[in-house]
């Protein structure tokens, strides 16, 4: 039976409890800590840091800035190639192209991303992946 559990307006001592008492076999998703209750700011690479390392569980996110402090990554919203879609959408229009004749996007533009290392520290299983999964942090080949 799946469980969800909601950690937000914490204190950063107590998101830490939370996560340290995590049941077994958990995961995160982690959305955002950018200020906790008490009104302490957090980076990006410190909020990361933060949750990947007091958990102990494999942490996930729909953010690619996350990327490389410890989380394992996800499908990931890429500012990049929305913005790129957003202004390939916008010269159309400034074209001269009515909007009403451009069709809806329904094809998201973002894209299943991992960090190598994390994953295989959590012996997730690579080769299930979909094809066109991403790694940062990957070794490269020899081959």
């Amino acid at each position: 039976m799946a469980l969800c559990i909601e950690l937000f307006n914490q204190t950063e001592e107590e998101l830490q409890e939370a996560l340290r008492n995590l049941p077994e076999k958990s995961i995160v998703f982690m959305l955002s800590f950018y200020i906790d209750r008490s009104g302490k700011q957090f980076t990006i690479s410190e909020q990361a840091r933060l949750i990947t390392e007091t958990s102990g569980v494999p942490v996930y996110t729909a953010w690619d800035i996350s990327l490389g402090f410890g989380v394992v990554g996800g499908v990931m919203t890429n500012g990049r190639s929305q913005g790129k879609n957003a202004a390939q959408l916008a010269l159309r229009i400034l074209g001269g192209e009515s909007s009403e004749q451009i069709a809806i996007v329904s094809k998201s533009p973002n894209i299943p991303t991992l960090d190598y290392r994390v994953a295989k520290y959590f012996k997730l299983p690579l080769s299930e992946l979909s094809a066109g999964t991403v790694f940062i942090n990957k070794p490269k080949s020899l081959l």
